[in-house]
C-alpha cells in the first residue's frame, strides 16, 4: 500500500502525543522523513531502510532514538504508545543506532533501520515507531524524559496466514429526525482481519421517491483500521454553510429559518453505505443501509401561516370585488329584459 501524505507532528509527552493518518508532516525545530513506512516483510529476511533527520534551526541538536510499540485506543483512532512496556513484535526487531547523533545547524543525517524479522514472526501487521528525541531515554524503564519528540511510525506486513476481512459493526446517523441539513453519519468499521486496512467509502442517499439526493464521501483521507479493532468514520451532508452566529430567541429563530431554506430537505431518506478496502489480493467491500426523516418545521409553520393568510386575503378581496361590481351596477339586476331592483 501507498500513501500519499502524512502527518506526525510530536509535541511534548506531557501535553500529548499525536499521529494522524492521511496528513502532512511539520516540525518547527526537527524534520523527519518519511514520517509513515508502510512495509512487507519476510520470515527470516533482514530490511533494510532509513530516516531522515532535518536540523531547521540554527544551532547543532543531538539527538537520541527510541523505539515503542505502537498501537490505537478508543474507536477514534487515538494513538497509543508504550514508553515503558516491554518491547513486543515489530518494536523488537528495529535495529537503530542509539545515540548520540549530532546535526549541525541547518544539516541532515540519514539514519539506517534494520529491521529483523524473525523465523517464527506471527503473520500479519506489526506497528511501531521511532522517536528521536534531545532526551535521551531514562534508565528506568517506568520513567519517560519529557521534551520534544519527531518520528516515523512503521506499519509492516508479515508475510504468511494472512487474514484480510472486515465487517460494518453499525452504520446510522446522529438522530432519527432532522429540520434541517447537514445530517450527521457515523460507521463503525470492524476490522476482523490480522492486518490494518484503509477503507474509503461512499454514502448514497435517496428520498422518498427513490431519486437519488446526495452523495457523500467517507474517509477520504483513508485513515487506518488497525487489526482486530473498530474505528469510528464520520462524515456529514450538508448544501450550504450553516450560520451559526449567536442571537438570542427572536433572532435565532429566523436564522434557523434561513438555514432550513439554504439547507432544505423534507421527507423519509434512506442512506446506504459503501465500504471498500483494497488490500494487495482483494477488494473488501461492506454495505449497510439506515434511514432518517427531514421535517423543517419552521419552514412548515411560517410557509403555512403565510399561505393561509394569502388564502384568506384572496378570499376577501374576492368577496369585495363583487360588492364593488354590484354596486357599481347600482344595485340593480335583468330578468327577462325588464329591469329589477335587488332588494
Amino acid at each position: 500500500m501507498k500513501l500519499r501524505s502524512f502527518l506526525t507532528s510530536i509535541g511534548s509527552i506531557a501535553l500529548g502525543l499525536f499521529i494522524v493518518f492521511g496528513g502532512v508532516h511539520v516540525a518547527s525545530a526537527l524534520t523527519v522523513a518519511p514520517p509513515l513506512s508502510e512495509l512487507d516483510l519476510t520470515p527470516g529476511q533482514t530490511t533494510q531502510t532509513q530516516i531522515k533527520l532535518y536540523n531547521e534551526t540554527r544551532n547543532p541538536v543531538t539527538l537520541y532514538s527510541e523505539v515503542v510499540n505502537f498501537g490505537a485506543s478508543g474507536e477514534t483512532g487515538n494513538p497509543s504508545y508504550d514508553f515503558s512496556g516491554e518491547k513486543i513484535g515489530l518494536s523488537s526487531w528495529i535495529d537503530v543506532a542509539p545515540g548520540p547523533i549530532t546535526i549541525n545547524a541547518g544539516d541532515s543525517a540519514e539514519i539506517p533501520i534494520k529491521i529483523n524479522t524473525p523465523e517464527n514472526a506471527e503473520p500479519g501487521g506489526h506497528y511501531a515507531v521511532v522517536f528521536f528525541s534531545e532526551n535521551p531515554p531514562s534508565a528506568e524503564s517506568n520513567q519517560v524524559a519529557i521534551g520534544t519528540k519527531v518520528g516515523t511510525l512503521y506499519l509492516a506486513d508479515v508475510a504468511g496466514d494472512v487474514t484480510e476481512d472486515a465487517t460494518i459493526a453499525e452504520f446510522g446517523t446522529t438522530a432519527s429526525r432532522y429540520s434541517r441539513l447537514p445530517v450527521n453519519f457515523f460507521v463503525r468499521y470492524n476490522n476482523i482481519g490480522n492486518i490494518h486496512l484503509r477503507p474509503t467509502g461512499k454514502i448514497t442517499i435517496k428520498n422518498m421517491f427513490g431519486k437519488t439526493a446526495g452523495t457523500v464521501q467517507v474517509n477520504a483521507t483513508r485513515a487506518a483500521t488497525l487489526p482486530g479493532q473498530i474505528r469510528r468514520y464520520e462524515a456529514s451532508w450538508e448544501k450550504n454553510a450553516v450560520d451559526n452566529t449567536p442571537a438570542d430567541a427572536f433572532s435565532g429563530f429566523w436564522q434557523e429559518y434561513t438555514n432550513d431554506w439554504h439547507n432544505f430537505a423534507f421527507g423519509k431518506y434512506t442512506a446506504t453505505i459503501v465500504m471498500t478496502a483494497q488490500t494487495s489480493t482483494q477488494a473488501i467491500q461492506k454495505t449497510s443501509t439506515t434511514q432518517f426523516w427531514v421535517i423543517p418545521w419552521r419552514l412548515l409553520l411560517v410557509d403555512g401561516l403565510v399561505i393561509i393568510i394569502i388564502i384568506l386575503l384572496l378570499v376577501y378581496g374576492i368577496r369585495k370585488y363583487n360588492d364593488w361590481i354590484i354596486h357599481k351596477a347600482g344595485g340593480h339586476t335583468t330578468t327577462g329584459g325588464r329591469s329589477a331592483k335587488v332588494k
